[in-house]
């Protein structure tokens, strides 16, 4: 097979264009773009096994001074190079240089291993995507809820899925949409129970889709900043990862779609937060448009999508089947039931702290404005450069003239 796939490829074997197809390379190269460089090395270095993996090294040493067949540390040796010097283009160069230099076979049967190595690593990150397996969160949720002093109806499982692998998961994901408090917050307190469980950080993703904001103003854009500057501020002392990304209207430019920084957007070279996310927990939305968001956002997240009411004392449903127009009514079953809801919630401590071990640059992730290339703006950089947020707003359609209320949290 290695023969006919260099004979009948003789022009290609080595080159990576050639060799490593179109969806292997995409897939390589936007998992690159996303994921922060950690290690540098010259080709002098990659030879002379002076990494900082003494196991790599060790094999690298094998090659250089012995030649010998590694067959059965060659998928090691390759996948680690390609995860280390992470430009796949690269790591293929350096893969076949090194193959071509050192290896005693260095024929037909090298240049096969190291195209299905590349194959592999494309491989393992497809299956980073969590798999159908509703009984394990109903399960996880179900320990959970008594331990962090929840009712089981202000949770729900929006789709079927089992948490990411842990070779994949970087942190569990709380994407804060209405409850932006730090304490008595179903949601940040279901998301704690969750990151303690998988031993992971948490990140707090605070979203202003100017979509959902096309028929308000500036008042409601400085209002949300102000909010969110002071939430992500009281967040400090639990050890989150907080989070800020203002979304622009998807219905005015083509190729975007909704939820852009939640799950990402291939056309416009986007990655999602959710794309490394364990699990994901959100405040229930109740308008139409956050209805058919949080919908989008479950099918395309890749791992399980836990909704909780945070903004109302007692779900809807337990309140009633339907609307109810007697206020006496409403407020009866109220009455019987909010005892039960409105209770201080235990302060759970956050078990990991922020994201210091994690390879992946979080930074990268989610929509990114022009002015954010170099560092990404918070809520008090938004607040501080009035004419950039102006230009944003009026680039979507969104009336900037209305003045804000007095800035309490500046």
């Amino acid at each position: 097979l290695a023969y006919a796939d260099v004979y009948y490829n003789r022009n290609g074997y080595d080159s990576y264009t050639d060799s490593i197809s179109e969806p292997v390379r995409s897939l390589l190269e936007n998992e690159s773009r996303r994921r922060r460089k950690v290690y540098s090395y010259t080709d002098e270095q990659w030879e002379n096994g002076e990494t900082h993996d003494a196991k790599w090294n060790s094999v690298q040493h094998e090659l250089k001074f012995r030649g010998r067949d590694i067959a059965q540390d060659r998928v090691f040796w390759n996948l680690k190079l390609i995860e280390y010097e992470q430009d796949p283009q690269n790591a293929f160069r350096l893969a076949c240089m090194l193959n071509d230099k050192y290896m005693v076979d260095a024929d037909a049967i090298g240049y096969k291993n190291i195209r299905e190595c590349f194959e592999l690593s494309a491989l393992q990150k497809e299956e980073a995507v969590a798999a159908e397996d509703p009984k394990v969160m109903e399960e996880m949720i179900s320990e959970l809820l008594p331990e962090l002093e929840l009712m089981p109806d202000q949770v729900r499982i929006r789709n079927g899925l089992a948490p990411r692998p842990a070779s994949a998961a970087q942190y569990v994901l709380y994407w804060c949409t209405t409850a932006c408090r730090r304490k008595n917050n179903p949601g940040l307190q279901l998301a704690i129970g969750i990151a303690n469980r998988a031993q992971l950080p948490l990140v707090v993703l605070n979203v202003i889709d100017l979509e959902a904001y096309k028929t308000a103003s500036r008042r409601h854009v400085v209002f949300l900043l102000e909010g969110i500057q002071e939430f992500h501020s009281n967040l400090s002392d639990l050890g989150a990862f907080p989070m800020l990304r203002i979304d622009p209207r998807f219905s005015l430019t083509e190729g975007l779609n909704p939820g852009l920084s939640i799950v990402g957007c291939s056309e416009a070279d986007v990655r999602g937060v959710s794309a490394y996310a364990y699990a994901l927990v959100t405040d229930r939305l109740h308008l139409r448009y956050g209805r058919e968001l949080q919908d989008t956002v479950a099918q395309k997240a890749g791992c399980p999508v836990l909704e909780v009411e945070s903004k109302i004392v007692v779900p809807i449903e337990t309140m009633a089947d339907g609307a109810v127009e007697d206020f006496n009514v409403f407020y009866e079953a109220f009455s019987h039931l909010y005892q039960q809801y409105a209770k201080p919630l235990p302060v759970i401590p956050l078990e990991m702290q922020a994201m210091v071990t994690s390879d992946v640059n979080v930074d990268n992730l989610g929509w990114q404005w022009d002015h954010e290339l170099n560092q990404i703006w918070k809520a008090r950089d938004w607040l501080n450069h009035d004419e950039v947020l102006s230009k944003v707003l009026n680039e979507n359609q969104i009336d900037s003239k209305v003045s804000s209320v007095a800035g309490t949290y500046r």
